[in-house]
């Protein structure tokens, strides 16, 4: 993604922490991604995810994420896809 769509920076915003069950936690959080392309349009996409997090053991497990947006739709958008 780096090379071939231009990526400049990440950013990510952890939104909330919120308990789900115990050991269970659900965190929503935004991505800004910045772009300056060899072609198309420089521009920042941001994406919605939220992730839920199994938080019992020895380090935190995402078990599944959710994507609020398409992101082929705003990479459109950005003109990065055809």
């Amino acid at each position: 993604m780096t090379e071939q769509f231009g990526l400049t920076g990440v950013q990510l915003t952890v939104l909330d922490v919120l308990d789900l069950a115990p050991g269970y936690v659900l965190v929503p959080t935004e991505w800004t991604l910045d772009f300056a392309p060899p072609q198309g349009k420089a521009g920042s996409a941001r994406f919605a995810q939220t992730y839920v997090v199994r938080c019992d053991g020895d380090r935190p497990q995402i078990l599944l994420y959710l994507s609020h947006e398409r992101v082929d739709d705003v990479m459109r958008e950005l003109g990065l896809t055809g």
